[in-house]
């Protein structure tokens, strides 16, 4: 029955309030549609028609970053500018040309385009990276949550050395910042970035030996 209200475009504070949850975030809990479904509400304007074809992985794209939903990407960012600078036309055109600035990872969505800039995190989207969204799966969440046991457990371990253990200091605050952003992307609602103020890691970095 949440699903189907949710399928129906209920807002969310109602389906709290009708099960008598205390926030929303637990009615998403129980919120079991697919991407598409989820976006078949957001209508795109007539320029992106042209250019971003119906039921294609590019409007998928589309619709995620005039929704909001990837707003704070790369991607969505560029868009932004373009969409101000030059109007819809060249903002769409743009968005068809890297609409590949999309992916499924283990522990939820991508905005980064892979085609252009690879992921230099080794798919460490947890590790306060800017292009990361989390999704609601609930495959993603039991990832999420088998990883975030394994490093606490490789936390406590580097505790339990000698203090003057060389490393140590360095091994738990490594554990515990990787331990937060993952705490942050099972507690992120779906389709929402985890890190909207995070690290851009698709930039260059300005070379420390030149």
């Amino acid at each position: 029955m949440n699903t189907e209200m949710f399928r129906k475009n209920v807002p969310d504070t109602i389906i709290t309030h009708q099960f008598g949850r205390r926030t929303v975030a637990q009615s998403y809990e129980y919120d079991h549609r697919n991407l598409a479904e989820k976006l078949s509400f957001v209508k795109l304007p007539p320029a992106a028609s042209k250019v971003l074809p119906a039921g294609s992985a590019k409007e998928l794209v589309g619709k995620m970053v005039v929704s909001g939903m990837a707003l704070q990407s790369h991607l969505g960012q560029s868009f932004k500018r373009i969409q101000h600078e030059s109007g819809d036309e060249a903002a769409f055109i743009y968005l068809a040309a890297n609409a590949d600035g999309f992916h499924v990872t283990p522990y939820g969505f991508c905005t980064n385009s892979f085609s252009v800039n690879p992921c230099t995190r080794h798919l460490k989207c947890f590790d306060q990276c800017k292009h990361f969204t989390a999704s609601g799966v609930a495959e993603h969440r039991v990832t999420l949550e088998d990883l975030r046991s394994k490093l606490v457990a490789m936390r406590d371990a580097a505790r339990c050395k000698p203090a003057t253990t060389v490393g140590r200091k360095n091994q738990i605050a490594h554990a515990e910042r990787l331990i937060a952003g993952v705490s942050a992307a099972l507690h992120a609602q779906p389709n929402q970035s985890v890190f909207a103020d995070g690290i851009d890691h698709s930039t260059l970095k300005e070379d420390i030996f030149k």
